[in-house]
C-alpha cells in the first residue's frame, strides 16, 4: 500500500502546511514538487504555517448563499471561513493537468473535466461550513 499523498507531504515538507484535500488520498505516481505550482500573493508552495497565518488574517470572512433570501450573507454560525478568489491564486499548467488525471484516475463523473480556479474556501482550526444544500 502506497503512504498517503498527505504523509509524503508532511515528510518532504516537514513544519510546512498540507492541503487538506490530500490528507486520505493515495497516488503512487505523485511528486511532491508539482505543488509548486500553487502561488498566492507573490508566496510560492510550500508555504510556512506563519505565512498561512498571515493570509488568513488579511482575507475577508467568507459568505454562503441563502436559498429562502437568495442572498450572499456572513454568519460564522453557518459558515467560519475565508475565501481566495481565482484573482488571488495562480496554479501552473501541471498543476491543473495532475489535478484533472486525478480526478479521472479516481473515477469521478464525468471522467474528462477542465480544472478552472474560481475559489479555495480557507478554513482555520476551528473552522466549519454547517450542512447544508446548494441546489434547491
Amino acid at each position: 500500500m502506497f503512504d498517503s499523498i498527505y504523509n509524503i507531504l508532511r515528510k518532504f515538507y516537514p513544519g510546512s502546511a498540507v492541503p487538506y484535500c490530500f490528507e486520505n488520498s493515495n497516488d503512487e505516481d505523485f511528486q511532491p514538487q508539482i505543488l509548486h505550482g500553487i502561488s498566492f500573493r507573490g508566496l510560492q508552495y510550500p508555504f510556512n504555517l506563519k505565512d498561512l497565518q498571515d493570509i488568513y488574517d488579511s482575507l475577508p470572512m467568507g459568505s454562503y448563499g441563502d436559498l429562502v433570501t437568495m442572498e450572499n450573507k456572513i454568519d460564522t454560525n453557518i459558515r467560519c471561513a475565508k475565501d481566495i478568489t481565482k484573482d488571488e491564486i495562480k496554479l501552473t499548467s501541471d498543476f491543473v493537468e495532475y489535478l484533472q488525471k486525478l480526478w479521472k484516475d479516481k473515477g469521478m463523473l464525468p471522467s474528462d473535466v477542465r480544472i478552472e480556479p474560481y475559489k479555495i474556501n480557507f478554513y482555520n482550526e476551528g473552522g466549519q461550513f454547517a450542512k447544508h444544500v446548494d441546489i434547491p
